[in-house]
Formats: C-alpha cells, sequence, structure tokens
C-alpha cells in the first residue's frame, strides 16, 4: 500500500481505465480525468476501483480548466506525487485537407495541454520527489503519411519527455516517456474508419493492458524511454538512424499494412477492439 496520489489524464477508456486499475491494485490514491462528457464513465470507473478515488473534469484545450484541476486535487488530496500524461487524440487525414479544427485539437490536447498541465503539477512533484509519465507514440519516431499533425505531437512530446528527464533528474523528479506501437481500442478503430496511413497495420494492435503495464513500470523507473513492445521500438531507432533506408523500406512496410488492414476489417478485428477497451 501508499499514500501516493497519481493525476491521470484521458482515464475513462482505453490505457487510461487500465493504467487507473492496476495502479488502484497497487495502493495508489487516482485523481482520474477526462473530457465533461466522459463523466460517466469516469465515476463508475473511480467507484469500482479499491480504494478511496476522486473524478473530475477537464479539457486540455483550456488552461483555465487545468489550472482548476490541479487546484481540486490539491484541496481534495493533499499532494500530487505522480503525474501521467495519458491523454490523447488522432485525426489522421492529408495535411492539405486537414481542418483547421483537427489540427488545433490534436496540438492543443496531446502536446500543449500536456505541457501546461505539467508545468502546473511540477511544483507539487519537486515537493513529492515524484514522478511524470508521458504516453507518447512509436509513430513520434517514425513517419507514416497522414498522420502528420499526430506524428509531430508525439515527437514533440518525446522531445519534452527526454529534455524534462535530465532537467530534473538532480532535484529527484523522474520522468519516462512510454512510446507503444498501435493501440487497440476506440482510437485505433476510428483510425481504420478514416484515411490513415498503412504502416499503422504492419504490426497487429497491442492490447491496452500491455501499455498500462509499462505505464506502471514507468511510475516506478527512472528510465528514460520504454517501448511497447521492445522489438518495435528498437526497429523504429534503427529505421530513424539511418534515414536513407525508409525510402527503401516504407513501400514493402506499407504493402503489408495494406493487407492486414483488409484482413482485419474482413475479419472484423476493428469491431473487435471496441470491446477491448
Amino acid at each position: 500500500m501508499t499514500d501516493k496520489v497519481v493525476f491521470l489524464t484521458g482515464a475513462a477508456g482505453g490505457i487510461g481505465s487500465a493504467t487507473a486499475r492496476k495502479l488502484a491494485d497497487r495502493g495508489f490514491t487516482l485523481y482520474l480525468v477526462d473530457l465533461k462528457n466522459k463523466q460517466k464513465e469516469l465515476q463508475q470507473l473511480a467507484s469500482s476501483l479499491p480504494g478511496m478515488h476522486y473524478d473530475d473534469a477537464i479539457d486540455l484545450r483550456d488552461r483555465s480548466s487545468i489550472a482548476k484541476a490541479v487546484k481540486r486535487c490539491i484541496a481534495k488530496t493533499g499532494h500530487i506525487d505522480v503525474l501521467v500524461n495519458n491523454a490523447g487524440l488522432m485525426h489522421p487525414s492529408p495535411l492539405a485537407r486537414a481542418k483547421e479544427t483537427e489540427i488545433d485539437d490534436q496540438l492543443q490536447t496531446n502536446l500543449y495541454g500536456a505541457i501546461h498541465l505539467t508545468n502546473l503539477v511540477l511544483p507539487h512533484l519537486l515537493q513529492s520527489r515524484g514522478s511524470v509519465v508521458f504516453v507518447s507514440s512509436l509513430a513520434g519516431i517514425v513517419p507514416a503519411p497522414l498522420h502528420s499533425v499526430y506524428g509531430a505531437t508525439k515527437a514533440a512530446l518525446r522531445s519534452l519527455s527526454m529534455s524534462l528527464h535530465f532537467e530534473l533528474r538532480e532535484a529527484g523528479v523522474s520522468v519516462t516517456c512510454v512510446l507503444p506501437g498501435t493501440v487497440a481500442g476506440a482510437m485505433t478503430n476510428d483510425m481504420a474508419r478514416r484515411s490513415s496511413s498503412p504502416m499503422a497495420y504492419v504490426h497487429p494492435p497491442i492490447d491496452v493492458q500491455s501499455v498500462a503495464e509499462a505505464v506502471v513500470r514507468a511510475v516506478y523507473s527512472k528510465q528514460l524511454e520504454i517501448y511497447v513492445p521492445y522489438g518495435q521500438g528498437f526497429w523504429s531507432r534503427i529505421g530513424v538512424l539511418f534515414p536513407g533506408l525508409l525510402h527503401a523500406v516504407f513501400p514493402v512496410m506499407a504493402k503489408k499494412g495494406s493487407r492486414n488492414y483488409e484482413k482485419w476489417t474482413k475479419s472484423g478485428v476493428f469491431g473487435e477492439m471496441e470491446h477491448s477497451k
């Protein structure tokens, strides 16, 4: 058991709810936040977990909403020991046809919101010598057409995490970035219904439980990065080291991804994922 408090964004479903269950089982007190229209799911989650937990509405696109949620968390729990920046969204599209609102939503939710929230929570983490976990993506390492804005936010999030890792380690605050591949769940289902990159389907979608386990490991570890699965992360980094190889490898991988997409669509994989959140 522990008296530590975790501030967890994007907690209503997918990686967030799976992570919440694993942290609650380890005795953490959870301050679960998500959008206002997800409050019913949040309340059900909080009430189903062992121990005393809290749920709250937050809009990471709104700085005042972020500030109010942090203040309410401190008022109710007294401290914050762990911040998990998990919330994120994706609107795959060719950039030339991307809607301004969808571009802004991805930038503000995935990146700006995480920056502003971390900035406000850091004084509390410095006091508790706590930890920050950023949930990024392998899309932030390997470029994929049609995912340019999403990939840019995740690449920036990874860079932010790495900088903070070294900036804060002497102060006793650990910072770790978790980078999963394509994850089974609502985001991937939505992606599959839109114009998305075949690179997203080269490998089978990862179960949310595997990503949640990585997030929990990040809370306890002082690692710079954790890849899920490790093998995909390894080859992604190799590809970036030799960018010229991407021109040769991409067409082959894209064909494989397209074949998998067709196969998985026909077999109902994306529909099944709706129930695995």
